[in-house]
């Protein structure tokens, strides 16, 4: 479990800069520690998929999906019943939890160069 967030730290670090300059390494860093957090939070324990396998295997008509541990009954089966859209952006905020990266954060609309951004206008009584 811990491997998957190792794996993508790695990758990430080994990217060009020029691709990994919006994100920054303190992002990184954040997005690895709580992935591997998360995976370790959310992990069941192995030994009940594998009874609930050698059960079904012994099943004449075994269901197609079996559903193991806590966080399969009570998180990832009321989200599949989500919309699409919806889903994503709650499994999204569970795992990228936090602010966005500091190169990806939206920025206030600019004027073009060489465009008056206002104008003040003096009234005489």
């Amino acid at each position: 479990v811990v491997g998957f967030a190792d794996g993508w730290l790695k990758s990430f670090r080994e990217a060009e800069p020029a691709r990994k300059e919006p994100y920054g390494d303190e992002w990184a860093e954040r997005i690895s520690a709580n992935t591997k957090k998360g995976l370790e939070d959310l992990a069941a324990d192995p030994m009940k998929t594998v009874n609930a396998m050698m059960d079904a295997l012994q099943l004449t008509d075994p269901p197609a999906r079996i559903a193991t541990g806590t966080a399969a009954h009570l998180l990832f089966k009321p989200l599949s019943w989500l919309p699409d859209k919806t889903r994503d952006k709650a499994l999204y905020g569970m795992s990228l939890g936090g602010p966005p990266p500091a190169g990806l954060a939206p920025k206030p609309p600019m004027p073009p160069p060489g465009v008056i951004s206002h104008v003040t206008i003096r009234v005489r009584l």
